[in-house]
Order: C-alpha cells, then sequence, then structure tokens
C-alpha cells in the first residue's frame, strides 16, 4: 500500500499496477510505462536498469509516482 511506503522500500511492479512512488529500477523484464500525464509522450516509454540519461524524466532507469506499468514487471 502506498502510503506505508518509505525511501528505501523495494517493490514490485507489474503490468497494469500503478506506480505507487517514484523508483529507481534494479530488475526489469520487457517494463513499460505510460509517462503521458507527465511529459505529454503518447508512446510507453521503456524503462531498465541501465542509467541512460542525466535528466530524470529521460533516464530509463526511473519510473514515477502515478505513472502505469503498460508491459512487463521491474523491481524498484
Amino acid at each position: 500500500q502506498a502510503s506505508t511506503l518509505v525511501i528505501g522500500d523495494v517493490i514490485v511492479v507489474k503490468y497494469g499496477d500503478k506506480l505507487p512512488a517514484d523508483i529507481r529500477i534494479i530488475e526489469s523484464s520487457n517494463f513499460k510505462v505510460d509517462n503521458s500525464s507527465l511529459t505529454g509522450e503518447s508512446e510507453p516509454q521503456k524503462r531498465d536498469v541501465a542509467t541512460t540519461h542525466d535528466a530524470p524524466l529521460e533516464a530509463e532507469n526511473l519510473a514515477f509516482f502515478t505513472t502505469h506499468a503498460l508491459m512487463g514487471t521491474c523491481v524498484g
């Protein structure tokens, strides 16, 4: 439950879930999210363990509170 999460908690996110917090991805399997509410981007965004960009909204190893998992699973 989102209200009980604290910094440092590790969560599993799967297809259909709404992210309960901002997370840094430490494991990923074909994971994509809908960032349209944050960025206006209409295409699903791939998320993985690799750090790909300095800007948080562009980094593939971050997923954000209230976005939805559209595909795959991750741990973060």
